[in-house]
């Protein structure tokens, strides 16, 4: 059993009971200073503006660079796949590649057997290959499924879907053993001793599974449910008790009603689980000590004791915590990590996309292996991935009472969502979290409209994430303050305040949606998906237009080319007018309605309308009436659609 001794009881404690907020006022520029910034910026997106073609945009995977994104341990060195470069890639003890074996599919998953063979996935695709020890590729088999999440290697291989459809488990040939219902949008699979560990960012739940004599999921020994999502776990199992520790965002509703984001700092817990009961033994809030969206956590045990280590991706820096002792230690590291490596002697070994390296972390220092440094974006496309990516966006924030220190991925995980409601401050309206791909051709922006281009978007993205540190929203950084943008590339001693937010606008034209699995490989519409399109043209299309910018009719696309468009690697249809409709589905959040929303990458979503309230696409079409969603009293006479209808509209919109 854990023995919790003072400093972390403490913290435990403090965190439990915040201290009062500390209100602060930001200077506020004047109004003209105000518009002639904002007219720059504007000016300058122009410029770019006049250059997109949201016809020709590749996904953000296909120009991110080599996107270093998952790393495991083997006998001699590592493993690791390059989600950009699109390759499984054989690595040396200092993380030096010896070999490489190119993929279809940008790779998202991978485990390594007892044999040293690899079975290699993508999120973006329905393949599962099996690599052998020596770097040939042994097989492939399509799945069935809408992606994949994640793999584990044990004694079966395990293979979690990123639809929420079954969570599969396959023999050494890639033959189905078992299937269990998955939890929706699913992350990471773990396997410890004879518990099988799955992650939902849609549920914000980690489920454990107790595996059986034979190795296949049976009876659900346990979950741990947040407010928040939950970026990371790790586990071991010891004298009939699985410990466990988790991180992820604070585990409260985010509060916006003062102006800014409160109570979403960065956490990490360490549950017991024994018995069938699960019992919190620390939380802990790691961005008081600088860790911000811990991405990677490990415990190691040595007789009684555990030591808990941690990771951050958003500032680069880590964490070492004697739980027996009390006593925390942290150090700096180089922000962006996916994934880590955790070594027997504190060496530390990570996946960094933002800074296109793999990353070692020991006695000697921090060292940066860059992968294919010729294929990263521009510079400024860089630097506003590290805006979103890490603290960098408002570097003045601090933890004290319910303010926060966290990056737009606090919320937007790899630039999706984080599955929560969130209640806004205004009236009785709640919204979902929105992905934050694909704004470049879907203005005006967000729900309510309120942002009429990216230089709007741009600026008031990093006013609000500042707004409870006191500070003037148009400040300068100093680059010493933050080391590592030199391995970004930025030699500059100061990035002004038009540069930050430029370099955020040049990032988001550039942050394509990611290929769709669904139509990974194909070039048609099936019929079922035909007849859904034809339903959709009737039904659908005078809300969510088939244009390829939302507030430009002129690009719409006609009936007969809606295949190509779909079928092309970004897909780039947006599938909505820059309008607001009242579509009878309450509250609305602006006086004249909502915004029309984009049904580009439904599957990104973990529910469905402005509020939420429609839990699967079934459900939207269910509800679905000419000229409303919801059928109110002035529609409640319109009949709905026909069971094989929804069924045709359900299979056209899963390939959007």
């Amino acid at each position: 059993m854990l023995r919790l001794l003072p400093a972390l009881l403490l913290a435990l404690v403090s965190c439990a009971q915040p201290a009062a907020k500390e209100e602060r006022r930001a200077p506020v520029p004047t109004r003209s200073l105000e518009r002639e910034r904002l007219r720059a910026l504007r000016g300058l997106e122009g410029m770019t503006r006049a250059r997109y073609d949201p016809a020709t945009a590749k996904p953000w995977v296909d120009v991110s660079g080599a996107d270093p994104y998952r790393l495991v341990a083997t006998s001699d060195g590592f493993l690791g796949i390059l989600r950009g470069s699109r390759a499984l890639v054989r690595l040396d003890a200092q993380l030096r590649e010896q070999a490489r074996l190119p993929l279809e599919e940008p790779p998202t998953a991978l485990c390594v057997a007892e044999d040293g063979s690899a079975w290699v996935a993508s999120r973006y695709g329905r393949k599962l290959l099996h690599v052998t020890a020596d770097f040939r590729l042994l097989a492939t088999r399509e799945l069935e499924l809408g992606g994949v999440a994640d793999v584990a290697c044990g004694q079966h291989l395990y293979v979690l879907p990123a639809d929420g459809s079954s969570l599969l488990t396959l023999g050494e040939t890639g033959q189905e053993l078992a299937r269990a219902p998955a939890l929706p949008g699913g992350l990471r699979l773990l396997i410890r001793g004879r518990y099988l560990l799955e992650s939902s960012l849609f549920a914000r739940t980690l489920r454990i599974w107790e595996l059986s004599p034979r190795g296949l999921p049976g009876r659900e020994a346990g979950r741990v449910v947040h407010d928040g999502t939950l970026w990371a776990f790790d586990a071991l199992e010891r004298e009939g008790e699985l410990v466990m520790a988790v991180a992820g965002v604070e585990d409260q509703p985010l509060v916006r009603v003062h102006g800014e984001f409160e109570n979403i700092d960065s956490f990490v817990w360490v549950y017991s689980l024994r018995d069938g009961q699960l019992r919190e033994l620390l939380s802990l809030n790691v961005s008081q000590h600088g860790l911000v969206v811990p991405k990677a956590v490990h415990l190691r045990a040595a007789g009684a004791d555990l030591t808990l280590n941690a990771v951050a991706a958003g500032s680069g820096r880590w964490l070492r915590a004697e739980l027996a002792t009390g006593h925390i230690e942290t150090g700096p590291a180089l922000p962006g990590l996916s994934d880590a490596v955790f070594g027997a002697s504190g060496e530390l070994s990570y996946a960094s996309p933002l800074l296109d390296a793999w990353v070692r972390v020991d006695r000697a220092g921090t060292r940066a292996v860059r992968v294919e440094p010729d294929r990263r974006p521009s510079l400024e496309v860089r630097l506003g991935e590290a805006l979103f990516f890490t603290e960098l966006i408002a570097p003045d924030n601090d933890s004290a009472g319910s303010h926060s220190r966290f990056t737009c991925e606090t919320c937007h995980f790899e630039g999706s969502v984080d599955g929560r409601r969130h209640y806004t401050g205004r009236g009785e309206v709640s919204v979902v979290t929105k992905p934050l791909f694909g704004l470049a051709n879907n203005r005006p922006h967000f729900s309510r409209a309120m942002d009429p281009d990216l230089a709007s978007v741009s600026h008031n993205e990093v006013r609000v994430a500042g707004a409870g540190s006191g500070q003037e929203p148009w400040f300068t950084v100093e680059t010493a303050r933050f080391p590592w943008l030199h391995e970004l590339g930025v030699e500059r001693a100061r990035l002004e305040p038009l540069a930050l937010r430029q370099a955020l606008l040049q990032f988001f034209y550039a942050f394509a949606p990611p290929p769709n699995p669904l139509t990974a490989g194909r070039s048609h519409f099936t019929e079922l998906e035909a007849r859904g399109a034809a339903a959709f043209a009737r039904h659908c299309q005078s809300c969510h237009a088939p244009r390829l910018s939302s507030d430009e009719p002129a690009t719409a696309v006609p009936f007969e080319s809606w295949e190509r468009f779909v079928f092309s690697s970004s897909a780039p249809i947006v599938w909505a007018r820059g309008d607001y409709e009242q579509s009878g589905v309450l509250p609305y959040v602006h006086e004249r309605g909502t915004r029309i929303t984009s049904l580009r990458r439904l599957a990104l979503k973990p529910r469905y309308f402005t509020n939420g309230s429609s839990p699967t696409l079934e459900d939207v079409l269910v509800r679905f009436r000419n000229g409303a969603h919801d059928a109110g009293k002035e529609s409640a006479r319109l009949a709905p659609l026909s069971q094989e209808t929804r069924r045709a509209l359900l299979a056209f919109l899963k390939v959007l």
